[in-house]
């Protein structure tokens, strides 16, 4: 009897309240963000306490211009090569379970809880899972929809302040004003667990925006020149106001006047060097970019073709881990659970593959392969499909047929060089066949006592019969005839074509 595990019940934690009330409660925590305040809030992370670092992070995602370009990247990376079920065994029992994944993850749908309208299948399920690259954790509430045709399942992304971590394990809080959860039903809950690079991102994006904030100030004080206008004319008087007029005309919200000759002097900023701003701006945007993508391809590896090859080979690696990191969540939370739903306990033989944009050798590959099945080596047909990305066909489904090597026609001169070369095989294999026949007769011819020579001739020629058994057993000498019969009947069939032709 199958030991099936019973569908989690229908949870209400997403519901329509849950959802306004999350927006509502919405706040911009970044708004006059200090150090001191973004060190409380990498502080009350680790402690368990999620939301106002979640919030944090998430408008820095979207509101800053680096990250609003490297990290929705990261994310897209995994997504964009698309999947397949792969089957341990070629066994009946696992075709079965791959043809149970295929439909699940076929028919799946994603959405998010506090934008519902968002709507998508397995490639979105994957971008909201890659949101723990950043925020260390992804969780999606599931709720499983066995149907006519098979299982299959809705997956909703849940804001990450819906969550605390106070005991180590996630636990779901049930509205915005609690501050411990409640424990998360098993099988009713996907949460995904990544780096957490937004810890480390968040400090550069402190000391990005403060330079930042600097530089604007010192543009709108200094980037226009200020005037100043000196007369000699006593206050008040019509030269005066005459003189306060032409500085008004003249200046942008900066201007004096002040007695002296009558002159105007543009007041501007002196700078010795360069100004900070800029070089520590930069520098925060190059490690932003390092820390979603591996490296800066348009900074630090500009003009260098090493330094680029670098950074893609780091980009590469990245991009394998996060396809690494969803196939293992997937199989771990929800396959093992399909499995069970149809199978029970029975042993998991098919497994969900992320693909990616691997970089192979294919002439490399199929070379050794070439070797390798030259020297009888086995090789799996299934294992070779794997490799080069090609998937198994379906039992009945039409195949390719390689087609028919065309005949070249032989010259005069190839004809003679292959028929001297097939005699010397032919008499190099006869020789090895007779080789043992040969060895036993010189030694036999070596004896010098008449009597005894004869006697050992006699039992040589009795035993002939079974020598000639033995050489037949894999002799060396047919499969040379059979080759010289066989190049026989190709030149005599291109001989005969060439005469053909040769006619008018």
């Amino acid at each position: 009897m199958l030991n099936t595990p019973e569908l989690p019940a229908p949870q209400a934690n997403t519901t329509p309240e849950r959802v306004q009330m999350s927006i509502r409660l919405r706040f911009n925590p970044i708004r006059n963000l200090t150090p001191d305040q973004l060190s409380q809030h990498l502080d009350s992370f680790r402690l368990g306490f999620f939301r106002n670092p979640a919030l944090a992070w998430e408008a820095m995602e979207r509101r800053d211009t680096r990250l609003q370009t490297v990290a929705p990247k990261r994310k897209k990376s995994v997504a964009r090569h698309g999947w397949e079920i792969l089957t341990s065994q070629d066994t009946p029992e696992a075709l079965n379970q791959k043809k149970v994944l295929d439909y699940f993850y076929s028919n799946l749908s994603a959405t998010t809880a506090l934008e519902p309208d968002e709507q998508g299948g397995m490639s979105l399920l994957m971008r909201q899972m890659m949101d723990a690259v950043g925020k260390r954790y992804a969780v999606h509430e599931i709720t499983w929809q066995p149907g006519p045709n098979g299982l299959t399942a809705k997956f909703t992304f849940c804001p990450l302040w819906w969550f605390e971590g106070t005991q180590g394990k996630l636990r779901y809080l049930v509205n915005e004003m609690a501050v411990y959860g409640q424990p998360m039903e098993e099988w009713g809950w996907l949460v995904t667990v990544g780096d957490g690079i937004m810890e480390a991102c968040s400090v550069a994006y402190m000391f990005k925006h403060m330079p930042l904030k600097d530089w604007v100030g010192f543009s709108e004080k200094f980037g226009l020149p200020g005037v100043l206008g000196k007369t000699d004319a006593a206050p008040e008087s019509p030269e005066w106001i005459a003189m306060e007029e032409a500085v008004k005309n003249f200046s942008n919200d900066w201007g004096a006047v002040c007695s002296k000759n009558a002159e105007l002097a543009l007041v501007e900023a002196k700078a010795s060097g360069e100004a900070p701003f800029k070089p520590l701006v930069d520098m925060m945007n190059e490690e932003m970019t390092r820390l979603w993508r591996g490296g800066d391809l348009g900074t630090s590896s500009k003009g260098n073709a090493v330094g680029a090859s670098l950074q893609e080979d780091e980009t590469d690696i990245l991009e394998q881990d996060d396809a690494q990191m969803i196939g293992e969540t997937l199989t771990n939370q929800v396959s093992r659970f399909v499995l069970r739903y149809y199978f029970g306990d029975a042993p998991q033989l098919a497994y969900l593959k992320i693909k990616t944009s691997e970089k192979k050798n294919v002439d490399q590959e199929l070379k050794v392969d070439e070797f390798l099945i030259s020297k009888g080596a086995p090789i799996s047909v299934k294992a070779a499909l794997e490799r080069y990305g090609r998937p198994q066909p379906e039992a009945g489904e039409p195949l390719l047929i390689a087609s028919a090597a065309p005949i070249i026609s032989p010259t005069p001169v190839d004809i003679a060089n292959a028929a001297d070369s097939q005699l010397r095989g032919l008499a190099s294999a006869l020789a090895s066949d007779l080789e043992p026949f040969r060895l036993r007769l010189l030694a036999i011819l070596d004896i010098e006592d008449p009597a005894l020579l004869q006697s050992k001739l006699h039992a040589l020629l009795a035993e002939f019969d079974q020598i000639k058994k033995d050489i037949l057993v894999d002799p060396e000498t047919a499969k040379q005839i059979n080759s010289v019969l066989t190049q026989g009947l190709i030149t005599g069939f291109s001989s005969r074509l060439n005469t053909k032709k040769a006619k008018p």
